[in-house]
């Protein structure tokens, strides 16, 4: 037989022992480690302190059935992400709808045929990993771009801040030569002029850089609603 690729945690729900041991030997064989319950309510307990990698559930079971079982495993936010493969010899397509409506990923028809459990088994555990991973990964870049934009966010702020200070100290250093300096030929008047439009224009960058950053993440912009065909009109005339 094929080995598993790893020690996981395979929980079998099945009310009839013959079923359980047939299961569990293969299973155990096979290289997983195996839990078993007998019926839904020791499933769910067993579920939610074990964390298994996956669950057969069989659906025909006194007390709460499969469906019931899948569905509370579900609505459970310590259980809600372990696979769950229904085992039953229902064919109806009715039944196997409800089942995937209620959150199961796959059907075995019994009676089991061992190379198709191991395989439908293999394949929900590969899926659930990759989905994992694919979770952590995005969680990861989130967290990652969070951190950029705020290091960038802190830098214009910053910088802006940094560079307004000086304008600031130019701007008053021309108001005051203007009114209290001997700038009394047109060349000084004209070199004034020219330092305070400077003064001016990076004044203007500065400020366009702020406006950059807050379109770009969203802040203190004003949301107003347009009406699109005055907006189009008023282009094209």
């Amino acid at each position: 037989m094929t080995q598993a690729a790893a020690k996981n945690v395979v929980l079998i729900v099945d009310d009839i022992p013959t079923n359980l041991d047939v299961l569990l030997e293969f299973l155990q064989e096979t290289g997983f480690e195996v839990l078993v319950a007998t019926d839904g309510e020791d499933a769910i307990q067993k579920a939610s302190y074990a964390q298994p990698d996956i669950i057969l559930l069989d659906v025909m079971m006194p007390g709460i059935d499969g469906f019931e079982t899948c569905r509370r495993l579900k609505a459970t936010d310590a259980t809600k992400d372990i696979p769950v493969v229904f085992m039953t010899a229902l064919s109806d397509t009715v039944d196997k709808v409800k089942g995937f409506s209620i959150g199961a990923v796959d059907y075995i028809t019994k009676p089991l045929q061992w190379e198709e459990v191991l395989a439908r088994i293999n394949t929900h555990l590969t899926i659930h990993r990759q989905r994992v991973e694919i979770e952590r990964l995005r969680e990861q870049d989130r967290r990652y771009y969070e951190t950029l934009s705020q290091m960038k966010d802190d830098f214009v702020n910053a910088t802006t801040h940094d560079l307004k200070n000086p304008l600031t100290v130019i701007f008053m250093s021309v108001d005051f030569l203007r009114k209290h300096g001997r700038v009394d030929d047109r060349d000084g008047r004209e070199y004034l002029d020219h330092i305070e439009l400077g003064a001016q224009q990076m004044h203007g960058l500065i400020n366009d850089l702020l406006d950059l950053a807050k379109i770009e993440t969203g802040t203190g912009l004003i949301k107003d609603e347009v009406n699109l065909v005055t907006f189009v009109r008023s282009i094209v005339r």
